[in-house]
């Protein structure tokens, strides 16, 4: 991995590091293992879906993890997400009055970028 492609990408590298005790291939791994498991998928298929308590589960994982691996900029990013999917009782509750999509497309670049520069 590129630390400078990554720390461009909002990674803070020396961070994350410091997280995984200066174990770069563990901390490395986990960086790739974020990209392959399935939350951004559920997250944008619940929101059109309307179920917004099961999207609030999967912007939670990905800000719990984004967080854990030192992912600031996605962090940052998807909490606004996550605070907007906050508190939705059943499938169709209604969220804040904010329309959720907006701040998923903000999400979605942030982990795109992330992304790319993990694949560097």
């Amino acid at each position: 991995m590129n630390r400078e492609h990554l720390i461009a990408a909002g990674v803070d590298y020396d961070e994350g590091l410091h997280r995984f005790m200066g174990k770069t291939e563990k901390y490395e791994k986990y960086l790739r293992m974020i990209f392959q498991e399935s939350s951004m998928d559920d997250l944008l298929r619940f929101l059109q879906e309307k179920n917004y308590s099961e999207a609030f589960r999967a912007a939670h994982t990905l800000k719990g993890n984004s967080g854990n691996l030192s992912m600031n900029r996605f962090y940052h990013t998807i909490n606004p997400l996550v605070e907007t999917l906050r508190g939705s009782d059943g499938p169709n509750a209604p969220v804040s009055s904010e329309d959720p999509m907006p701040l998923y497309e903000k999400v979605k670049e942030a982990y795109e970028q992330a992304r790319r520069a993990v694949e560097e």
